[in-house]
């Protein structure tokens, strides 16, 4: 049990490929969820909300407003979200301004 609590929280952290052996023999591939978000990949929420920043009941409430790309269905009990929609609601979303936050 103790190695599954350890494993999850590396793949939380982003520590889901093992660290190279002194021979360099003993690598793990890479992730697929290490490879960058771009293109129509579909993102599952888990992803999206970290991506994003923002949690799960304010994802949903800009969904309902109209405010963030709405989930596309994967099956009966899975959603997700097109990279290219959410990369494109980010890039709207961030300042373009250097003075954003502090004062002048």
């Amino acid at each position: 049990m103790r190695r599954h609590r350890i494993h999850a929280a590396a793949i939380r952290d982003g520590l889901d490929s093992l660290p190279p052996s002194p021979d360099g023999s003993a690598t793990a591939a890479p992730s697929p969820s290490a490879a960058p978000l771009t293109g129509d990949r579909m993102l599952r929420p888990r992803e999206v909300f970290v991506r994003v920043g923002l949690s799960r009941t304010t994802i949903w409430r800009a969904v309902r407003r109209g405010d963030f790309p709405a989930p596309r269905r994967l099956s009966a009990n899975a959603v997700g979200w097109r990279a290219s929609e959410v990369d494109a609601w980010i890039a709207s979303r961030t300042p373009t301004h250097p003075s954003v936050g502090g004062a002048s």
